[in-house]
C-alpha cells in the first residue's frame, strides 16, 4: 500500500490546454511589458549633467527638434542682441566637461591644476566624442538658457588669465565641441549650428552681422577661423 501510494504521488500532473492557454497569455504579458518599458526608455533623452538636457541626440540629427518650441525658455526672454559661437579647442567632451573646467597635471609639482575657466553656455553642440553617449551633433540645452542667465563668457575663453573680463551680458553663447585649427567640424555640428542660429536669430531678430565667432571678436583669427567664418556668414545668407 506504503508503496502505491509514492507512484501515485510522483506521478505528473497531466497537462491541459487551459495550462498551456495560461502559461502562453502570461508570457506575451511579460513581453509586452518589457517592450513597453523599453519604449519609454527610448524616448526619454540620455541623462546627463542636471544642468543640460539634450536635442536632437540620434545619431542622424532630426531638425524638427531643434524648433522655438523646444528651445523656449521657462521664464520670460532677456532681450538678446548677439549670438556668440565658440569652439571647446578641445578633440573631444561635452556640456558637462565644460561646465567642470580642466584639471592638468602641473608638470612642475604633479599637483592638478585648474587649466581652463568653467563655462556654463546657453548651448553645446557635441561631436560625438565623450563618455555619456551624447551624438554627433546633439545640441545640449543649459538651464542657463532656460533660466535667461547670461552665459556667454568673455572672447578669450578658455584662457585662464582673463577669467576676470566680463561676460557678454546681451549675448546667447554657443559652443561647438572640438578646435577647428586642428579638425574640422562634423557635418552633423554644422547642420545643428545652423539651424539653431536661424531659429534664435528669427525668435529675437538678431541680424546676420551680430552673429559674431569668438575669434572674431578677440581679432586674432587663424587662417582656418577665419575661413569657417566667411562660410558661415555664406550659410546664413542663403
Amino acid at each position: 500500500m506504503a508503496a502505491g501510494t509514492g507512484k501515485s504521488r510522483s506521478r505528473k500532473r497531466p497537462v491541459t490546454y487551459s495550462r498551456v492557454f495560461a502559461v502562453l497569455v502570461s508570457l506575451v504579458f511579460s513581453l509586452s511589458l518589457c517592450a513597453g518599458t523599453l519604449l519609454l526608455l527610448e524616448g526619454r533623452p540620455i541623462a546627463g549633467v542636471s544642468r543640460y538636457n539634450l536635442l536632437a541626440a540620434s545619431k542622424r540629427i532630426n531638425l524638427a527638434d531643434l524648433t522655438w518650441r523646444h528651445l523656449a525658455p521657462t521664464v520670460p526672454a532677456q532681450r538678446w542682441k548677439y549670438i556668440v559661437i565658440y569652439q571647446s579647442q578641445s578633440p573631444a567632451g561635452d556640456a558637462a566637461e565644460l561646465a567642470r573646467g580642466r584639471l592638468l597635471e602641473d608638470t612642475g609639482s604633479g599637483d592638478r591644476v585648474l587649466q581652463e575657466v568653467p563655462a556654463y553656455f546657453h548651448f553645446v553642440i557635441d561631436n560625438g566624442r565623450n563618455n555619456a553617449g551624447k551624438a554627433d551633433g546633439a545640441v545640449e540645452i543649459g538651464t542657463s538658457w532656460r533660466h535667461q542667465d547670461f552665459s556667454a563668457p568673455y572672447c578669450q575663453w578658455p584662457d585662464p588669465r582673463y577669467h576676470h573680463y566680463t561676460v557678454y551680458k546681451q549675448a546667447i553663447g554657443i559652443c561647438l565641441i572640438g578646435n577647428v585649427n586642428v579638425k574640422p567640424f562634423t557635418r552633423n555640428q554644422v547642420t545643428a549650428l545652423q539651424h539653431l542660429v536661424r531659429q534664435l536669430q528669427r525668435k529675437y531678430n538678431v541680424p546676420d552681422a551680430r552673429v559674431k565667432f569668438q575669434w572674431n571678436l578677440a581679432n586674432d583669427s587663424t587662417s582656418k577661423e577665419a575661413s569657417l567664418s566667411s562660410k558661415f556668414k555664406g550659410w546664413l545668407s542663403r
